[in-house]
């Protein structure tokens, strides 16, 4: 009779293990979806900074930021984003976790990151946009886009697109900035992913990106003739006004 209680109290410890054990691993958020929205198809044609527009079954949109840029830091393909850190003397080669201070800066930077540069005679048109997922599961808003700047009415650029993952960039210190050695030049402060490690975005998760194009200096120099960067994602048009 002993031993039938040892073991009957054996198996209710074993089972308030388990129990424990799924409790913790029920803790993170868990997707279940639901039935499909019919996605609809928009257009915004003069997006505005801090504006949130939402398509239907789709995506709420937020730009949240415009630059004309020299350069942007990316990480390195399949890199390590933990990898900070070193104790080097520094170069402009180096992308830099905060701003140049002589008793840290020397030891805060990402191994594994390194520098866009636009080149002497161009720049970076830099268009950053927050995307809402309102699908039903996870997606992938890279999938089909394409980007544009049209100058003067008539001029077309081709353009290129990358993601921000934010939590690979937080280093648990508010006030810190990306930052290049021997620069004064304004730059973004995020490192964006290498295009070929992008990422979908969970459903109601929002994911970061980067609208940009590459663009001779005379286009940013005339500050009076329109131009505007045109995205065409899934069938949605959207579009943002650097000059009007």
């Amino acid at each position: 009779m002993r031993k039938r209680i040892s073991v009957f109290v054996l198996v209710i410890v074993l089972s308030l293990c388990s129990l424990g054990a799924v409790r913790a691993e029920d803790l993170g958020v868990q997707i279940i979806g639901g039935p499909d929205t019919p996605m609809m198809s928009a257009s915004l044609d003069d997006l505005q900074l801090e504006q949130s527009y939402t398509i239907d079954g789709y995506a709420k949109v937020k730009p949240v930021e415009y630059l004309a840029v020299d350069f942007f830091a990316q990480f390195n393909k399949d890199a390590n984003y933990t990898n900070v850190g070193g104790n080097k003397s520094p170069s402009a080669s180096d992308v830099f976790i905060d701003k140049l201070n002589k008793d840290y800066y020397y030891n805060w930077r990402w191994w594994e990151a390194h520098w866009n540069d636009s080149g002497v005679n161009a720049d970076f048109a830099w268009f950053m946009v927050d995307f809402t997922n309102l699908q039903k599961k996870s997606y992938d808003f890279l999938n089909n886009v394409s980007v544009k700047v049209i100058y003067q009415d008539e001029y077309e650029f081709s353009g290129w697109v990358r993601q921000v993952n934010y939590d690979y960039i937080n280093c648990g210190s508010k006030g810190r900035d990306v930052s290049r050695y021997n620069s004064d030049n304004r730059c973004p402060n995020v490192v964006v992913l290498d295009p070929a490690n992008v990422e979908p975005i969970g459903m109601m998760y929002t994911g970061t990106y980067v609208f940009g194009a590459t663009l001779p200096n005379s286009v940013f120099e005339d500050t009076k003739s329109p131009m505007q960067i045109v995205i065409t994602i899934d069938g949605n048009e959207l579009i943002y006004n650097i000059r009007k």
